[in-house]
């Protein structure tokens, strides 16, 4: 039966990655620490089948404690980190990718973190809010009203500035 697992953690895993990545270098800043963190989260489920047999849902499971992670890993390494909008290497600064993480995550700076964390999940990990709220272990109308009002602070905010 071992096989069979490893057939679909690796199957969720493949399909997720993209969006995982993604998340986590939007919460960390760094791509490279974004993919050490895939590649420990997915051996430490890989190496330990006992643990994540009774998991229901393997896929929020994983988005779960990626979060969790990222935050552990903030917190942690907080005098390594800095805040979300200055993480950036400057080597890189023409990068698509680098140039609309400083737009984002100036903008997210100012959001609250459960909002956030909502609006990440929605927009950079493409998630339903289903999704959302089977990962964050959250009711459906707290999700959507948790992204109702962070993207209600960000047009205020975008609007402010267009004045």
């Amino acid at each position: 039966m071992r096989r069979q697992d490893d057939d679909k953690v690796t199957e969720i895993f493949q399909a997720e990655r993209d969006s995982l990545f993604r998340l986590a270098c939007y919460k960390i800043g760094d791509a490279d620490t974004a993919a050490d963190i895939l590649q420990d989260l997915f051996v430490k489920i890989w190496n330990n089948p006992a643990a994540t047999a009774s998991i229901t849902d393997l896929r929020s499971y994983l988005y779960r404690s990626l979060l969790n992670t990222c935050i552990s890993l903030h917190r942690s390494h907080q005098a390594e980190f800095l805040p979300l909008d200055n993480n950036i290497a400057e080597e890189s600064s023409d990068d698509d990718f680098h140039r609309e993480y400083r737009a984002i995550a100036h903008v997210m700076k100012h959001i609250p973190e459960e909002q956030k964390e909502v609006i990440m999940l929605r927009t950079i990990g493409g998630k339903s809010f289903n999704d959302i709220a089977t990962i964050l272990d959250l009711p459906l109308p707290t999700v959507k009203s948790r992204f109702r009002y962070g993207i209600d602070k960000i047009r205020k905010m975008i609007h402010a500035t267009q004045k």
